[in-house]
């Protein structure tokens, strides 16, 4: 039985669609691109700026190649980051003076948790010793007094005011 050629098996209604008039000429080589590039892709979707067929991505490649932008391709859905617009609460590290291995006490703002500055000072007598009324410095050693003049990622120093007065360097924790 003698091999048919290839136009014949490409022709055979049986298999094929008749696609292949549009991409092989008469002795079976493909034509490349010009034989592609009016093919419409059947795929049972509709054309869309989502989705890619192959006729939008032809109009694309076109477009580039002339040095245009084409705007109804260029119109994909997107996605914007979410920015937080004064949504997103203060974290703080709060360390203890006279303990030179405290790693920090890192504490989130909560406006709940601490609706003012004296609940800050009452969470920070918690974990420091007792007794004496704290002052939180900053790290240019200047007295805090209001929640709103601490800063996001900051790193501060709870000390007593005895302390304060007589404040030594080499008293200070480490990581500070």
């Amino acid at each position: 039985m003698p091999t048919p050629s290839v136009v014949d098996r490409l022709t055979d209604t049986s298999k094929y669609t008749g696609t292949h008039k549009q991409r092989f000429d008469d002795q079976g080589k493909g034509k490349g691109l010009d034989g592609r590039e009016d093919r419409v892709n059947f795929d049972g979707n509709t054309q869309s700026e989502s989705r890619s067929n192959l006729k939008k991505s032809q109009e694309l490649r076109k477009s580039q190649e002339l040095g245009k932008s084409n705007d109804s391709l260029s119109k994909k859905p997107v996605v914007k980051p979410k920015d937080d617009f004064g949504v997103k609460p203060k974290k703080i590290v709060l360390f203890e003076y006279n303990n030179r291995a405290d790693a920090g006490q890192e504490t989130i703002l909560v406006k709940g948790k601490f609706p003012d500055f004296k609940r800050l000072i009452e969470h920070v007598a918690k974990f420091t010793p007792t007794g004496k009324p704290k002052i939180i410095l900053d790290a240019q050693m200047r007295q805090v007094q209001d929640l709103e003049e601490l800063q996001d990622g900051g790193h501060y120093l709870v000390i007593t005011a005895y302390d304060n007065s007589k404040r030594d360097d080499a008293k200070l924790p480490q990581k500070f």
